[in-house]
């Protein structure tokens, strides 16, 4: 049996039900009780993760919490709780960049082809610079290439 479920309670959040789910991590659509607002919550089990893969999580909150670009999701807050790891961010109601492009591309004008290629641009950027992170860091140069990141993207 899942340890996180539908109407379960996790801080002040009530899980609403599972949207996503990853090699290490489960992404929930959750509603936080004191103003029933809706964000997504992404949960990963922090006894499952590698002491690398844990850094890769800080180094992501890390960015994440820095994000000021509109075509990402916002992130608004990060907790441990018997050891998973919890991620609150935006939800995004039409679902991810992949159903969206698959819809518009199902309209089969030129158009949404080229509105396609033009929104995944930024998002390619974004991957380029953390691939390049992570291809390149090391404990001597982490700190710059963070600094680099953040202050350039």
């Amino acid at each position: 049996m899942n340890y996180f479920y539908n109407g379960k309670e996790v801080r002040n959040f009530t899980i609403l039900k599972l949207i996503g789910k990853g090699s290490y991590a489960s992404v929930y659509k959750v509603k936080r009780n004191k103003d029933n607002n809706i964000y997504a919550m992404k949960i990963m089990d922090g006894d499952r993760l590698s002491k690398k893969e844990k850094l890769g999580l800080i180094t992501e909150i890390n960015i994440l919490s820095k994000n000021n670009n509109p075509y990402l999701l916002k992130f608004y807050e990060v907790f441990i709780e018997n050891n998973f790891f919890h991620i609150i961010m935006e939800y995004a109601e039409n679902k991810d960049l992949k159903s969206f492009i698959d819809y518009r591309k199902s309209k089969n004008s030129p158009l949404s082809y080229i509105f396609s290629i033009l929104l995944i641009l930024p998002f390619l950027s974004l991957y380029l610079s953390i691939f390049l992170f992570f291809r390149h860091s090391s404990s001597s140069n982490s700190i710059l290439w963070t600094s680099f990141f953040l202050e350039n993207c």
